[in-house]
């Protein structure tokens, strides 16, 4: 599997365009490993890949949350860089409009054209959030 995403293109190796419930769920089946977890979503992790998948109640729009230290954002590992490396990465991209928030303690960079959001836990990207509609 390739494990990356180029916002608006592609992610892990299929074109965006492609990632709605029914290949979600064809792309979930393709993993003997994959956890189906109960809850008011659609929720996959493939732990294999520390990689869960959600699709949201109303099935409009589904987040890949990602921990994977492999996973690249325009051919470049992110987990473990620093804020300013990601705004660059991005800017670099053509994605200058971002919102740095804190929300429950959780530092949080998010581009929202892109559908990234970035979260920090001392000062380094541990986890990222990808949304896809």
């Amino acid at each position: 599997m390739e494990l990356s995403y180029y916002p608006k293109e592609r992610l892990l190796g299929f074109k965006v365009e492609k990632w709605n419930k029914k290949f979600l769920e064809n792309f979930i089946r393709e993993f003997q490993h994959a956890q189906e977890v109960e809850d008011d979503t659609l929720n996959y992790i493939l732990h294999d890949y520390q990689l869960n998948f959600r699709l949201s109640a109303d099935e409009d729009f589904f987040h890949v949350y990602i921990r994977n230290p492999e996973f690249k954002i325009f051919g470049e590992k992110v987990i473990g860089k620093r804020k300013e490396d990601m705004v660059e990465l991005m800017r670099k991209n053509g994605f200058e409009k971002f919102v740095h928030d804190k929300d429950f303690g959780v530092s949080m960079l998010e581009f929202e054209e892109a559908g990234l959001t970035f979260f920090f836990e001392n000062q380094f990207i541990d986890e990222l959030a990808i949304e896809i509609y």
